[in-house]
């Protein structure tokens, strides 16, 4: 009992520690890309968090509507960069580097925070002190839709014993809106790459890196409302996220290139990702072909085959080995 006593009299002492102690400063980071239409209710959802943020930057990448002139006129709270165009990454990575801020959270300008999403996500970097970053979940967002908020359908969150090669396997995570990331780990890794051949997968490719820093802190709540619309990404460019894969692939199987194991999951990932790609590309080829659209139709059957030349014929010299490690294994 006196044990039992002892042991709950310093859980308490350590709780009470472990509440007062001081959160780090927060950056949020903004790219803004012609987003006049949406720019504001994002700012709204970031005044309004319940753990404030101690900077928020909006990088406006080359916009050529007022999307800047309606964050520098919204808050004094707002800091805007102006660049010429150079993509997501450049703008996040932009804003990146002009903060000292411990920690970052970079949200798209069409997307909205929920009221608890900083409080929620520091709590779990505090929570977890050895994790690079913390995640959230995200519910995809129509509105004016008769039912305009449903869950992520598409975000299954990797098995923690083989979480590099799971996450080698697709993006686990929705959008960067999502995640508070230390700014120590993002700078070891390297920070966003702007390379324009990632558009669509620079965040995924950013994760690669950063889970070699040290693992990644899940929360279950949701942080995010993710805005679908007729111009987001992830409406329009859904087979070209599959095709950039194929470069976020080959960057990191030079990255692995004297790493047998490694870059033999790499390249499982891009067999993978190939037929990913086989399946769309067919899908809107039926598409184009019922449209009359003959050129496009045409014209992605035969990128396809380009793209899956190299991870077919991986994929076929290396039948031998694998079967070979089957039948030693016994499998």
């Amino acid at each position: 009992m006196a044990t039992q006593l002892t042991a709950r009299i310093i859980y308490r002492i350590i709780a009470a520690g472990f509440v007062n102690t001081p959160t780090p400063r927060i950056a949020i980071i903004i790219p803004a890309f012609n987003a006049a239409a949406y720019i504001a209710e994002t700012l709204d959802s970031v005044l309004a968090q319940t753990l404030p943020p101690a900077e928020i930057i909006v990088v406006d990448d080359g916009s050529a509507d007022n999307s800047a002139e309606i964050a520098a006129t919204f808050s004094p709270q707002v800091k805007v960069l102006r660049q010429k165009n150079s993509g997501t990454a450049g703008a996040r990575q932009a804003g990146a580097g002009v903060t000292n801020s411990e920690l970052i959270l970079s949200v798209d300008a069409d997307d909205v925070l929920l009221p608890s999403a900083l409080a929620t996500l520091a709590a779990a970097l505090r929570a977890n002190p050895a994790a690079v970053l913390a995640v959230g979940a995200a519910e995809m967002w129509t509105p004016g839709a008769a039912n305009p908020t449903g869950p992520d359908p598409d975000v299954v969150w990797p098995g923690e014993k083989n979480f590099w090669r799971d996450l080698l396997l697709g993006n686990r995570i929705r959008t960067t809106g999502c995640v508070l990331m230390r700014r120590s780990s993002l700078v070891a890794a390297g920070g966003w790459d702007p390379d324009r051949r990632l558009l669509g997968t620079e965040d995924w490719e950013l994760w690669l890196r950063l889970v070699e820093q040290g693992p990644f802190a899940r929360v279950p709540e949701t942080v995010l409302k993710y805005r679908l619309h007729p111009g987001s990404f992830m409406v329009v460019q859904r087979r070209k996220v599959l095709v950039s894969a194929f470069a976020t692939l080959a960057k990191h199987r030079a990255r692995w290139r004297h790493d047998r194991d490694r870059s033999e999951a790499v390249a499982n990932a891009e067999w993978a990702n190939c037929v990913k790609v086989a399946h769309a590309t067919l899908s809107d080829a039926r598409m184009d072909l019922a449209r009359g659209k003959f050129g496009a139709a045409f014209g992605a059957l035969a990128e396809t085959a380009r793209l899956g030349t190299r991870p077919l014929a991986e994929r076929i010299l290396t039948i031998p080995r694998r079967h070979a490690t089957r039948v030693i294994r016994g499998v």
